[in-house]
């Protein structure tokens, strides 16, 4: 191979190195005057030599080809996005409206399914200076369908107390001391109360029985401890105020027995 080729072949390894600034045509230009020069230079050499620019003329031919397919060549676009069904968005299910199965107030610390009652109401915290008295059916209740319950709520100790005051519950104890289930209000709303000293006001909704353990209804007789929940209460006394964000009021326990 001649100086004159191998210049021209490095000339053309340099195009593929930096051919995104070749034109094709201008290289096929130049390819064609390579072989040109290799023809008349055939002419004047021997068979052997010309066999030799023959071969020339060959890799040229291939490297000429290789450039005009790097220089005409495009990036491939990308491949189209996937077809197919657009997975479904995962659904929520609203609750289902009902009476809950436990409090979720104040009361919720002193009776919860599955734990000790307390042992006595003096243990209990301070009831913002509220109490309570139910008045509970006698006779045995149907769990389906138990009695209304209705419950005194009054101030005591010659406040004058004002409060949101829920509708009553009952907290349902077996005989070894564990809460097992509720009488629930059907109406859980609370009633602004402006209870003057020594003032009360009744409370009557329908319920609902509850027990923890939907797979084990109630039957047989258990304690129950009767209470309400109360929000924003203020207590007055002589100029001063005691106020509570929420307080449960509870009663003291009495017994009924549903149907087996």
């Amino acid at each position: 191979m001649t100086d004159d080729l191998r210049r021209a072949l490095a000339d053309l390894a340099d195009a593929a190195g930096t051919g995104a600034g070749w034109d094709p045509r201008a290289v096929d230009a130049r390819v064609s005057r390579l072989v040109q020069r290799v023809r008349r230079r055939r002419a004047a050499v021997t068979a052997t030599a010309s066999a030799t620019a023959l071969g020339t003329v060959g890799v040229l031919a291939v490297v000429a080809a290789a450039l005009s397919g790097h220089l005409g060549t495009t990036a491939p676009a990308d491949p189209p996005p996937a077809t197919g069904p657009t997975p479904s968005q995962p659904t929520t299910t609203e609750p289902t409206a009902g009476p809950p199965r436990a409090p979720a107030g104040p009361a919720a610390a002193l009776f919860a399914c599955g734990r000790p009652a307390p042992e006595s109401i003096h243990t209990l915290p301070d009831q913002g200076h509220l109490t309570v008295a139910p008045d509970l059916t006698t006779g045995t209740w149907d769990a389906s369908a138990p009695p209304d319950l209705a419950v005194t709520v009054g101030a005591t100790g010659g406040y004058r107390v004002t409060a949101e005051v829920g509708n009553g519950w009952l907290a349902l104890v077996d005989d070894s001391g564990v809460v097992v289930g509720f009488v629930v209000p059907d109406d859980r709303s609370a009633a602004p109360l402006a209870l003057e000293p020594d003032g009360t006001q009744e409370l009557t909704t329908t319920t609902t029985a509850a027990p923890c353990d939907a797979d084990e209804p109630l039957t047989g007789t258990y304690v129950a401890w009767p209470f309400v929940e109360a929000t924003e209460v203020v207590a007055e006394l002589a100029g001063s105020s005691d106020e509570q964000p929420a307080v449960a009021v509870v009663a003291n326990p009495q017994q009924v027995t549903f149907a087996g």
